[in-house]
């Protein structure tokens, strides 16, 4: 969110921070208040559970690489936990929450915005709740096999409306440090320099001096009181402006990395300073590289970090880092947008990377759009309509290796419409299935509508189940190969429709199979075929 919150620091208004207050810790925010919050954003959920008709023993992976993330944009602890059934029921088996750090206040400033300008390195803020909310929601979660992933700002600390300066209620320890846990340079000027981007304030925010190892273990405190508390992951806010020693950042002056190894002391919360009780693991000033590895639970932690891609800049430095964590790969915004507006899908098979080249699925996270998006950013999707995104949320889901991060939009039953809950099990049941995309010119008969593709996912070469997906504004016919047996199959998404098999390949370019499939796909959606 780098560049947003530039855009925006300059015209937003100053707001207060919620003062952390005692209970054992003299940072330890929301004391005696309750777990329960009254929510910011109108909740819509379904009047019954949703339906699974793919398989009645279906189970959520246990792996979050394996599924599809909700993304519970300022829902509260309590209002996740309370759908939890219908999360589940629906195929998510993650769910990522707001930033949970105490949080700079006002009455003027938009919600989202107060969420990532954070006054401490704590759980609990009045949007989402306190840390036994956070505490209660990921116990309950775990009984349905669903991981909750944390959104942590760990870049920036809130601001006083003026460049580098700190709000008022920023936790005073915090402020007495200033000289030396944080950068203290200019607003980044130039997105395309990595040392401003990463050493430079974005828009006012102070930026935290992250190659200081006594930041570093502030940070490691919170991320692992988070996981102590049951979180199952992270997202990395603004992980493009924390510098790596990896990929174009590699020997740069300011990547913190030092000539000897680097021991990490744990951080005391209430007596405000290091212990003497060192991490595990040595590291080498690098923040990255000393973080990552002290992480508890490491190995079963799902993480990505917010790498905003600009085409053929080479100061994303996505490949960099790559090496750490999952990154964001939010150039497949637009190539869906245009792919849908022209309702031509046919250009769907690789999702474009910053270098032009295509992404490995296993080292990104995919979605149609974020909050970001959605309140105006780069890709502003506020317009898109609910088919449109409907489509393009069944395209991501099907495919194999993808990692489809569904926003909830306030207010909006997307997240449990039949389509997507035929398609979120799909994906769910498909895990480890390889991938063929039929369409005009790519298998399918070339006089098909380009608005068709057809998402295979395959065993041994052998069509498993496919989704077929359909752009236009109206019915289409759709032929495709297929190792299916000859005879008929029904839609297990809500359109009732039915599909039929014949044997022998009839029509098609580039047979992927020995028979024919051909039906109606509902206009603007998906259908979802499984033997």
């Amino acid at each position: 969110m780098g560049k947003i919150l530039a855009a925006l620091a300059a015209v937003l208004i100053l707001g207060s921070c919620v003062q952390p207050t005692g209970s054992g810790s003299s940072v330890s925010p929301l004391s005696g208040t309750s777990a329960v919050v009254s929510s910011v954003v109108s909740i819509k959920t379904p009047s019954s559970v949703p339906t699974n008709t793919l398989s009645t023993n279906a189970k959520l992976p246990t792996s979050v690489s394996n599924s599809v993330v909700l993304d519970a944009w300022m829902w509260s602890f309590s209002d996740i936990e309370a759908n939890l059934a219908n999360i589940a029921a629906a195929g998510y088996n993650a769910v990522e929450v707001s930033p949970l750090e105490p949080i700079k206040q006002s009455a003027t400033l938009a919600q989202w915005y107060l969420l990532y300008q954070p006054c401490d390195l704590t759980i609990g803020n009045p949007t989402l709740g306190n840390e036994t909310g956070f505490k209660n929601l990921t116990t309950a979660a775990a009984s349905y096999g669903i991981s909750i992933i944390v959104d942590a700002v760990l870049n920036q600390t809130a601001d006083n409306g003026t460049p580098g300066g700190f709000d008022p209620h920023v936790a005073s320890y915090i402020q007495a440090h200033q000289k030396d846990w944080f950068h203290n340079n200019p607003t980044v000027a130039n997105w395309e320099n990595r040392m401003q981007e990463t050493q430079y304030d974005l828009g006012n925010g102070p930026d935290w001096n992250t190659q200081n190892t006594t930041v570093q273990s502030l940070m490691l405190g919170f991320l692992n009181q988070c996981i102590a508390d049951g979180a199952g992951g992270f997202r990395f806010d603004a992980a493009k402006s924390i510098e790596t020693n990896a990929g174009v950042d590699a020997g740069a002056s300011w990547t913190g990395v030092q000539s000897s190894p680097v021991t990490l002391y744990q951080w005391d919360p209430v007596a405000l300073k290091l212990t003497t009780t060192p991490y595990a693991n040595t590291g080498s000033g690098n923040f990255w590289d000393d973080v990552l590895p002290n992480l508890t639970n490491r190995s079963n932690l799902f993480l990505y970090g917010e790498v905003i891609q600009d085409v053929n800049d080479a100061a994303d430095n996505e490949n960099g880092y790559q090496t750490y964590f999952r990154t964001t790969a939010t150039n497949v915004i637009g190539q869906l947008a245009n792919a849908y507006t022209k309702a031509n899908l046919t250009g769907l098979a690789t999702i474009p990377a910053s270098s032009g080249s295509g992404e490995d699925p296993t080292k990104i996270v995919v979605y149609t759009e974020n909050w970001d998006n959605y309140t105006g950013g780069l890709y502003n999707t506020a317009g898109q309509s609910y088919a449109q995104r409907l489509v393009e949320n069944a395209i991501l889901t099907a495919r194999a290796g993808m990692v489809n991060i569904l926003f909830v939009r306030p207010g909006e039953g997307l997240w449990y419409d039949p389509v997507m809950v035929a398609v979120n099990w799909f994906h769910n049941l498909m895990a480890g299935d390889s991938e063929y995309l039929e369409y005009a010119g790519n298998g399918a008969p070339s006089s098909m509508t380009t608005a068709l593709l057809a998402i295979k996912r395959q065993s041994g070469g052998v069509d498993a189940g496919m989704v077929l997906v359909n752009a236009a504004s109206s019915a289409q016919t759709i032929t495709v190969s297929t190792s299916f047996a000859p005879g008929t199959y029904p839609d297990r998404g809500p359109s009732g429709d039915t599909f039929s098999v014949k044997s022998g390949v009839s029509g098609v370019s580039l047979a992927n199979g020995s028979n024919t499939l051909t039906g109606t796909v509902p206009a603007q959606s998906a259908v979802v075929l499984v033997p």
